[in-house]
């Protein structure tokens, strides 16, 4: 998402950003890539922990751009997404930050929500939930741009459910969505309500939040979950004798 940080009383705070572009984007985690491949392979999503910083004439020695900024008291700094940034304060100050979107924001969503389940990294709120309460809205959206990119991604959904479901559905897995009863799915409001749900519908493997797609649900030791992006495993497992 964009952020936005204003800077209220005290010392300035420095700021070093990355350019929000898939070339400089990339190039942070080339970065990242090859001077910890070894720790990336432990920690596959390390670039999401806030933990690392690498020093701004390295990465550009490695072609990233890097821009630096100082931020004094009444002065807002604006973030995009991808845009790598760090910083830290000259001494005592007070600010604050708040994420927010805009209507461009769903294409972002998408390669983030792709970039998490690849990483088995878990997003803050389901994105497909997202889109379907803004559909259930749509009359209260403001411009035809966001209602146009609104239609493209819900389409995009729905395309990939059929063509993936039917992928499960001929490798072997049981459809039994006849057979079985859902929780009440609701998708009016985000909430404490739906966000529950959504836990309970967290890939055992990708840890995606799949609250509307289709799962495919184990009952061994313990009951757990996949989405369908991990059939494969699904189909190992049925092989093994375990379903």
């Amino acid at each position: 998402m964009n952020s936005i940080n204003y800077h209220h009383k005290g010392a300035p705070k420095q700021w070093y950003g990355v350019p929000g572009t898939k070339q400089d984007a990339d190039g942070v985690e080339r970065v990242f890539k090859s001077y910890l491949s070894k720790k990336m392979r432990d920690v596959p999503d390390l670039l999401h922990h806030i933990t690392t910083s690498f020093s701004p004439s390295l990465l550009k020695n490695e072609g990233v751009r890097v821009c630096k900024l100082l931020q004094h008291e009444g002065e807002f700094i604006v973030t995009f997404p991808r845009a790598f940034h760090c910083g830290f304060s000259l001494g005592p100050n007070v600010g604050e930050a708040v994420n927010f979107a805009v209507h461009d924001w769903i294409s972002h969503a998408v390669d983030a929500n792709e970039r998490y389940r690849t990483f088995g990294r878990s997003s803050v709120f389901s994105h497909d939930r997202l889109v379907y309460t803004m559909a259930h809205h749509v009359n209260e959206l403001r411009t035809k741009q966001i209602c146009n990119d609104l239609v493209q991604e819900l389409r995009r959904l729905m395309k990939e459910e059929m063509q993936l479901r039917q992928k499960l559905i001929s490798a072997g897995v049981r459809d039994v969505s006849k057979e079985v009863e859902l929780l009440p799915n609701r998708v009016d409001q985000l909430d404490e309500e739906s966000a529950d749900y959504d836990d309970k519908r967290l890939c055992h493997s990708c840890e995606l939040l799949v609250p509307f797609i289709t799962i495919i649900t184990f009952q061994l030791s313990h009951e757990f979950a996949l989405c369908y992006f991990f059939n494969r495993q699904a189909y190992l497992l049925f092989l093994c004798g375990l379903l």
